[in-house]
């Protein structure tokens, strides 16, 4: 076992909310990098330290009933946000079925660098789990939904940690008019440590995230 996946281990099992769950990830891996610093080898600092399932117990045993209600929505939220995605994924279906143009140069309310701008900034917000700013950003319906850790339970249900952020892949946009309403929609391919993803992001006229879906 490397010290990754000891650390990986570990904060799989915590019962907390992704912020403190990272906060200890880094916790952990500094106090290995400092063990290794005095000379000793990785199963001298596992032996100290403990095993996963110590570790995990004591760090649980003393996490704050504020921690615990946040793993409690968090574990909520992975039943909504199947159902969500796929709304939203109906929704980005029907608007990626309208004619290919990306080309936004006539829109009376979007233009591409505003939106892509946008969406790379609240991809950033996303990765960073800064759910607060997020929600001051969003539609009303969407402030429901970005609940603090939802991230963490999309990462469970794509194959768990992505690792760092690395890079963006190139950014398609549509405009799309519904029932008097104008909404631009983007999907860019995001790559992490472990995995690539796409985000299609839709933002309504007054630029306020609208909906979010991932794959």
């Amino acid at each position: 076992m490397t010290a990754d996946q000891y650390v990986k281990n570990i904060t799989n099992q915590l019962k907390c909310g992704g912020k403190r769950r990272n906060e200890i990830r880094q916790e952990l891996l500094s106090e290995i990098n400092a063990r290794r610093e005095e000379g000793l080898s990785f199963d001298e600092i596992m032996e100290q330290m403990g095993s996963v399932s110590d570790v995990v117990n004591s760090f649980n045993d003393n996490m704050s009933d504020a921690e615990k209600k946040k793993y409690k929505n968090s574990r909520t939220l992975m039943v909504l946000i199947p159902v969500l995605l796929f709304l939203a994924f109906l929704t980005g279906i029907v608007i990626f079925l309208l004619p290919k143009s990306t080309d936004l140069s006539g829109s009376r309310y979007f233009t591409e660098a505003t939106v892509t701008e946008q969406l790379k900034k609240d991809i950033t917000l996303l990765n960073n789990g800064d759910y607060e700013t997020l929600r001051r950003g969003a539609s009303e319906a969407m402030q429901t939904v970005l609940k603090d850790g939802l991230m963490d339970s999309v990462q469970q249900q794509t194959g768990g940690d992505w690792g760092a952020f690395d890079s963006f892949g190139e950014v398609q946009i549509a405009e799309i008019s519904q029932a008097g309403q104008h909404y631009a929609v983007a999907e860019i391919r995001a790559s992490y440590e472990n995995i690539n993803v796409t985000y299609r992001i839709t933002y309504d006229r007054n630029m306020k995230l609208a909906g979010l879906y991932v794959r």
